[in-house]
């Protein structure tokens, strides 16, 4: 999901309401910011998936390297 935010209308809005103009741009831009970095569900998943995936990866290669070491250390009879 994008996060949309019409800047040049929050301007005129806040212009309209009787917010100086160089004041509303300001105020405008740091909501902007501010939006910027926000991250959406979407991308919180995503990377939320990637790092599970990447978990789960390291604890199977971790768990058959310790099988491995314990096969050495006692073989089968």
């Amino acid at each position: 999901m994008t996060i949309r935010f019409n800047t040049r209308q929050a301007v005129h809005k806040l212009v309209r309401s009787g917010m100086p103009e160089v004041q509303a741009d300001a105020t405008v831009e740091v909501a902007e910011d501010a939006r910027r970095r926000l991250v959406t569900t979407e991308q919180f998943e995503a990377t939320l998936h990637r790092a599970l995936a990447i978990q789960t990866v390291v604890i199977i290669v971790a768990l058959t390297a310790i099988m491995a070491v314990l096969l050495l250390v006692f073989p089968a009879p």
